[in-house]
């Protein structure tokens, strides 16, 4: 189920879908603000991990740490979208009424959750790499048969995480603690 082959079209698949992901559910529920402003962080971060991809995977092991930094990448934005509002409302309107409307749905937890799992994904195959490369351990058992697989599962909840908050929010301008 899982083979090599497989997984690698399954990989070529996952890796084109989420901006077009993003951009759909930015569009459905482009009149809340919070969400607005969510789908375009998200579609930054995503295009900062797209265009860093290929050369992290020239770098070995160490691809995993640049795992776990794109991780942080998408956790750091969510947690602080708030403070980056408040410091940039007396510039920009649109970041008063984010502010104005700003809450933390359950969907932005999911998500929250689905990054610092991934990360931890990562960092326990990095430590595996370590262990193997210092002659520790005999073979590479949790790179081999359940990184793809935990992280394929990981992405499905993540894409239904992300249209779950775009058609919840679709077309309404509503705040998230109204809904919640």
């Amino acid at each position: 189920m899982f083979s090599t082959e497989n997984l690698s079209a399954l990989y070529s698949i996952i890796g084109v879908i989420p901006f077009p992901l993003y951009f759909i559910s930015l569009i459905i529920c482009w009149k809340n603000t919070n969400c607005r402003y969510l789908f375009l962080i998200l579609i930054f971060v995503e295009t900062v991990d797209t265009l860093t991809l290929k050369m992290a995977f020239n770098w070995g092991r160490y691809f995993y740490l640049w795992g776990i930094g794109m991780c942080l990448l998408f956790i750091v934005p969510i947690l602080g979208r708030r403070l980056l509002a408040q410091s940039l409302q007396t510039r920009f309107s649109f970041f008063q009424s984010v502010l104005k409307d700003y809450h933390f749905s359950k969907q932005e937890g999911g998500l929250l959750f689905l990054y610092v799992l991934t990360g931890f994904v990562f960092f326990l195959t990095f430590v595996e790499f370590v262990l193997f490369e210092g002659a520790i351990i005999g073979d590479y058992f949790f790179k081999k048969y359940l990184f793809s697989p935990i992280l394929i599962m990981i992405f499905f909840v993540e894409c239904f995480l992300v249209m779950s908050i775009a058609s919840r929010f679709r077309g309404h301008s509503l705040t998230i603690s109204e809904t919640s």
